[in-house]
């Protein structure tokens, strides 16, 4: 099982029915969890959360 650290989880403005989390974990690396109505999905090994969040958004915005 995962630890998660600094967890954080925001709506995606544009399109309410997204939102994205970020955490980091024991090594300090930073992922992202994209959630919408088209299904869910990870990335990580990011060496920021501006990093991660920035990821997360692109991921959604391919999404649609």
């Amino acid at each position: 099982m995962q630890t998660r650290f600094n967890l954080k989880t925001e709506l995606y403005e544009p399109s309410p029915d997204w939102s994205f989390s970020t955490w980091s974990d024991v090594f300090g690396r930073w992922w992202y969890e994209v959630r919408g109505p088209k299904g869910a999905w990870e990335g990580f090994g990011f060496w920021s959360e501006w990093e991660a969040r920035q990821k997360a958004r692109q991921a959604i915005i391919l999404a649609h």
